[in-house]
């Protein structure tokens, strides 16, 4: 998609969502139009910065700040930009959550992805790290030079292959948002507690008005078109929790007001 009609589909998104939140109210719509003008600056500002880094020479492109630091490429092709805010912010809530719950014997990361973090679950994992996923090729890549890790391939949805109460954590990030059904995310966290002992640590996103106005600006921008994530309110969380003996002891939003993403503490009751 050439930038001019990045620009425009960005332009024509923001009316229309404008449009849309006048229909529900001024006041939501009032806050749309504020932020009208700060969002055509950034869409403008955007495309020049790409179009400036497509006229410089490979050679005086800045290098990556993690390149040779052992980092997957694609960890650093993926969490860039505003995404890279996202990343620091998400790495933070989950660092300050871990020293929360402490060093636990057996804990489990899934999906594990590319190892964001790894590093981290290492600290407070007292036996070797356990990662599960979906796809081999993510788990191959995954840096066991530091530390031994015991590698699974498992479908969520089809049922984790471990006894119950197997883990003293378990640790689910950015896979409930790709899950639009309700009655299936319920059955999910279903079966997260059930392998786990004693806490649960997740991702899921909640609706907001600024999450899907920059959405609709990243789309233009980045001629991004896959669909965008399942929202999840936090009474159906603590619904789900409830139904299997469960609770909610901390939720926190990863940049408020802002973004749509929360990452929640469960605690098993009793």
């Amino acid at each position: 998609m050439s930038k001019s009609r990045r620009f425009a589909f960005a332009l024509v998104g923001m009316l229309r969502m404008l449009r849309a939140e006048a229909r529900k109210g001024w006041g939501r719509a009032s806050i749309v139009a504020l932020v009208f003008p700060l969002a055509m600056l950034y869409v403008v500002g955007t495309l020049v910065v790409s179009a400036v880094r497509q006229a410089l020479p490979s050679s005086l492109a800045s290098p990556s700040r993690e390149a040779g630091c052992g980092v997957d490429p694609r960890l650093r092709h993926r969490y860039r930009g505003s995404q890279g805010l996202i990343d620091r912010l998400e790495r933070r809530i989950v660092g300050a959550v871990l020293r929360r719950v402490g060093a636990l014997p057996r804990v489990l990361d899934v999906p594990a992805g590319y190892g964001r973090f790894v590093s981290r679950l290492r600290a407070v994992a007292v036996r070797p790290l356990v990662v599960a996923d979906v796809s081999v090729k993510r788990l191959l890549a995954l840096p066991t030079a530091a530390a031994p890790l015991l590698c699974v391939c498992v479908d969520i949805e089809r049922g984790l292959p471990f006894r119950s109460s197997a883990f003293d954590a378990l640790v689910n990030f950015r896979y409930l948002h790709h899950i639009g059904d309700s009655k299936r995310r319920s059955m999910i966290l279903a079966e997260l507690m059930r392998v786990s002992r004693r806490y649960v640590v997740v991702s899921y996103y909640q609706g907001s008005n600024l999450h899907a106005l920059f959405r609709t600006l990243h789309t233009a921008t980045r001629g991004d078109r896959r669909p965008g994530p399942a929202m999840m309110d936090w009474r159906e969380l603590e619904a789900s929790c409830h139904l299997v003996g469960w609770r909610v002891v901390l939720d926190r939003r990863v940049l408020p007001w802002v973004h749509a993403q929360r990452v929640a503490l469960l605690e098993r009751v009793g």
